[in-house]
């Protein structure tokens, strides 16, 4: 900063002087003197420029609101994180979790009623990839839906999502409900189960192949959507009878995982060894996380392979999509 600014300043002098009609005079009969001068006048001012920007700078860094951190938090002895959504999860990653009480997303029931809608989860993206520590999407490719213009909304578009081909068909509970979401830092559009159309003021809307909606114009900023889903499920019976012979597609996208722990797969066989069919193996699984795992804000690190007390958001659906692989 120092040095930029006496060079700035130089440079000016230096260009005043060129384009001066008569030969520069300075306040002493010297030219030493005049060059003296001239010099600790250059040094006063940098110093002095320099000493006003940092002042400056320093105030407005307490002046403007900084959301979502505290000031010096790189002198805390421990990393923070805050609950919110997240496109990727890191296994181990055991921090103090940060709440926050801002409003992200408002629902309004549009038809159903609000009863029709108890027990009912807010999607937003599938993980498909494991490399061992982290989950993420890699090999999930997205594609454009094409827009109609709304014969219910004018002024907006109607997107009609396809249904998957050779997909189990669930029996249909059809909810139409409004969401407004506040500017967030993904592209992801929340919706119930499954969505079959999506109206809004959107010129494109993306689709991936675990059915997550995308909006890649979203900007940062709010937006809101009317959407109606197919929320019905299949009984148990249907699921315990389901074919285990699953497509490519399928197994490609869900099934590709890293070779993982022994002792994985020997709790696996445990858990499942009573187990006839896919569903059963689930849901022995499911209840085995449900009962083992607890759920805090205030992880303790643990040097346990599969810790008792972490996340059960991402530690607890790792575990369930590692003891899987060869059923589901």
């Amino acid at each position: 900063m120092l040095f930029s600014i006496s060079t700035f300043i130089s440079y000016d002098i230096k260009r005043a002087t060129e384009a001066a009609a008569c030969p520069p005079e300075g306040p002493f009969p010297t030219p030493a003197r005049n060059r003296a001068a001239i010099e600790n006048a250059l040094v006063s001012t940098t110093l002095g420029v320099a000493l006003g920007i940092v002042v400056l700078a320093s105030a407005l860094f307490f002046i403007i609101p900084r959301y979502r951190t505290g000031y010096l938090t790189g002198m805390g002895m421990q990393a923070q994180n805050i609950t919110g959504f997240t496109e990727t999860v890191n296994l181990g990653d055991i921090r103090q979790i940060l709440q926050s009480n801002a409003v992200v997303m408002r629902v309004k029931v549009l038809e159903g009623g609000p009863r029709a809608f108890q027990g009912i989860k807010w999607r937003g993206v599938a993980l498909t990839s494991f490399d061992g520590r982290h989950w993420y999407n890699d090999n999930t490719e997205q594609f454009p839906l094409s827009p109609v213009a709304s014969t219910q909304q004018p002024g907006e578009w109607d997107f009609r999502l396809p249904r998957q081909d050779g997909r189990p068909t669930s029996p249909r509970r059809p909810l139409q409900y409004r969401i407004l979401l506040t500017p967030l830092s993904t592209d992801v559009l929340f919706v119930a189960a499954v969505p079959r159309v999506l109206t809004g003021h959107l010129r494109l809307i993306n689709l991936d192949e675990t059915d997550s909606v995308h909006n890649p114009q979203h900007g940062y900023s709010p937006v809101a959507y009317d959407v109606i889903s197919d929320t019905g499920t299949p009984s148990p019976a249907d699921l315990r009878r389901a074919s285990a012979d699953y497509p490519s597609d399928i197994r490609l996208v869900y099934l590709s995982l890293p070779s993982s722990d022994l002792r994985i797969t020997e709790l696996a066989e445990q858990l499942t060894k009573s187990a006839g069919n896919n569903y059963d193996r689930a849901l022995a699984i499911e209840n085995y996380l449900r009962t083992s795992f607890g759920y805090t804000l205030n992880p303790r690190p643990s040097s346990r392979t599969i810790p008792s007390v972490a996340s059960c958001s991402s530690q607890s659906r790792a575990i369930a999509n590692i003891l899987l692989p060869r059923w589901w």
